[in-house]
């Protein structure tokens, strides 16, 4: 008899921690326990800017997932990707006739091993969460395909939202895939300090616009060193323009319309007035020796001494 009521005793608390640990995550979040090992592992394995979500709460567990609103089961991540331009997720629905225990974010394989699973085949909810908290879903819903996968891009998000009278997607804080979050909440802030480092890993070697990367990311510490290198690359443009000036292939009007600042307009703007002086039937007595020595001075002096330094007024 004892035994009897110590198996009671001991499958009501089991019980107990199910009923309590299913009501944990209906409400969004999973009470701390010591699974912070598989949770780095599952991070890591799937590169996802994971974001908690309680952020600037208490230090609980990431969300777990919750059964799926409208579908008897539970939402499974078999897979997923967040790359810089867009995340990739292969998505299941699992029956299972007690619910299961999340190791990490979200329910993964290996989390509903004992269940039916299938693909995850429909709608799938997109919801971006404003600075104050507020989450709003996206009014148009993407739906995965007879195998589960699901593509989302960015681009894609950033006009959904605009198109419906939200803000662009650099507004909000973070993204969650599922209604509530069942797939998984991921760090937008995080994402964009992502997409900063490897906008500047290819500015610095030599792919993209220097200028462009320093005025999309001016708090980035690289944004100065690209500023740098977008007035090289300006002023490198401005030489070989200047050359193709002198050889004739460019007209002076042409390298005046095409670089408003350049240390080489005196001397292409007084090229032009030369032009205009032999073109015009008093040229011989209008023409200044200044003008002459402006044309003929060698050198484009645009890095160094010489005479670049008359260039650059």
């Amino acid at each position: 008899m004892r035994g009897q009521q110590g198996s009671k005793g001991a499958n009501a608390a089991i019980a107990g921690r199910r009923c309590n640990h299913r009501a944990a995550i209906l409400i969004g979040c999973v009470l701390a326990t010591a699974c912070a090992a598989s949770r780095d592992a599952t991070a890591q394995r799937s590169r996802a800017p994971v974001e908690p979500a309680n952020a600037g709460t208490v230090p609980l567990e990431p969300v777990a997932v919750g059964d799926v609103p409208g579908r008897a089961g539970w939402g499974v991540v078999a897979y997923r990707e967040i790359g810089p331009a867009r995340a990739h997720f292969v998505l299941e629905h699992a029956q299972c006739r007690r619910p299961p225990t999340p190791r990490g974010d979200v329910l993964d394989q290996a989390d509903v091993a004992p269940c039916h699973v299938r693909a995850w085949t429909g709608p799938v909810t997109v919801e971006l969460r404003e600075p104050g908290g507020r989450w709003i879903a996206l009014e148009v819903v993407p739906t995965s395909d007879r195998d589960g996968r699901l593509d989302l891009d960015y681009a894609d998000l950033d006009r959904w939202s605009l198109e419906h009278g939200h803000r662009e997607l650099d507004a909000y804080a973070a993204l969650r895939i599922g209604r509530g979050g069942w797939a998984g909440t991921y760090s937008l802030d995080r994402l964009r300090a992502l997409q900063a480092d490897l906008h500047a890993r290819w500015v610095t070697g030599g792919r993209g616009a220097p200028g462009l990367f320093a005025l999309r990311h001016p708090e980035h510490p690289r944004a100065a060193a690209a500023t740098e290198l977008a007035v090289e690359a300006r002023l490198a443009r401005q030489e070989a323009d200047f050359a193709a000036v002198l050889r004739g292939e460019l007209s002076p009007a042409a390298f005046l319309d095409r670089h408003a600042w350049s240390p080489l307009r005196v001397r292409v703007a007084a090229m032009l007035e030369a032009t205009d002086q032999r073109s015009s039937p008093t040229a011989g007595a209008s023409k200044s020796p200044a003008s002459s020595e402006a044309v003929s001075s060698p050198g484009l002096g645009l890095r160094g001494g010489g005479d670049g330094g008359g260039g650059g007024s």
